[in-house]
């Protein structure tokens, strides 16, 4: 564990980062033209970002803006005018207007862009990964509040990314080996009362606690999933179950563990988001989980 830190450290100086922490570190990165993207992840992985820095940071990660600070105004108004015609679109053929939610405009935006948007909409039924869609929408919107464009591109373009380079499916199996390697007791009352293959694992990694963390305390760990530390949020499950240990072992059903853990509140949340990313850091820091 120890020479995985040193090793880490001696990373962080090669790319530039000796010593120097916090907002300094990213005032640096962020004075390259063009901006090193490398060295930003690598901020991300490491540092909280701060707010005032956070829509850019994420808008150069996510690719909604070029490295190269002299395109930004011209690639932003094609960003708006892309917004505007595909909203304009979906107005015209009555898919949306004026009471249709902002995170549901959102959704079918994203899926009107993508070719996915079904000919008879309405009666569709919205599946696991839109409901995520949808739930990471409201999560952003509550993040940079009056917006939209901001809110869509960077909802649309954060999905994107964490539907490419993780296997979500995945994830309660790797998360279910962690418990029982952390707390063996816990993993076996919650496979004694059958809820271990039953908890609430597409809110956790398909929507990324985007339905029980508050926005402002979630962000803190998208800055680091928007670096490529996607394993963080197998070590936020963890914790969030630890954290509960001693009423989920009184419980005897899932509809009690879902309760109990489907909406944090802020200072709850903030402790445990804390801890997880203190115990993530400690197991070595690893950035992608693996399949097993």
């Amino acid at each position: 564990m120890t020479d995985g830190r040193n090793f880490r450290s001696h990373y962080y100086e090669k790319v530039g980062f000796r010593g120097v922490e916090g907002t300094k570190s990213l005032q640096i990165v962020l004075k390259d033209e063009p901006v090193d993207l490398e060295k930003l992840e690598v901020f991300c992985v490491r540092f909280p970002v701060p707010v005032v820095y956070r829509p850019l940071v994420w808008k150069l990660l996510l690719r909604i803006l070029p490295p190269h600070y002299s395109t930004h105004e011209y690639v932003w108004e094609q960003r708006q005018e892309q917004y505007t015609d595909v909203h304009h679109s979906l107005t015209v053929m009555s898919i949306i207007n004026e009471d249709t939610p902002l995170n549901m405009v959102f959704m079918k935006m994203f899926l009107l862009e993508e070719g996915d948007l079904p000919l008879e909409d309405e009666k569709v039924p919205i599946n696991d990964s839109q409901k995520a869609f949808i739930e990471m929408a409201s999560a952003v919107m509550n993040m940079y509040d009056g917006n939209d464009v901001d809110c869509y591109w960077i909802t649309s373009q954060f999905y994107k990314l964490w539907m490419k380079y993780n296997n979500v499916q995945s994830m309660p199996g790797i998360f279910q080996a962690i418990l029982k390697k952390e707390d063996s007791e816990l993993h076996g009352h919650l496979d004694k009362i059958r809820v271990l293959s039953r908890l609430p694992y597409n809110s956790w990694f398909l929507s990324v606690f985007s339905s029980v963390f508050p926005a402002e305390v979630l962000a803190r760990i998208w800055d680091r999933l928007i670096g490529g530390a996607c394993k963080l949020v197998l070590y936020l499950a963890l914790t969030l179950v630890k954290s509960h240990r001693k009423m989920i072992l009184s419980y005897q059903t899932l509809e009690q563990i879902e309760q109990l853990l489907a909406k944090m509140q802020p200072d709850r949340a903030d402790s445990i988001i804390t801890e997880a990313i203190e115990i993530w850091e400690k197991c070595g820091s690893q950035l992608r989980p693996e399949v097993t």
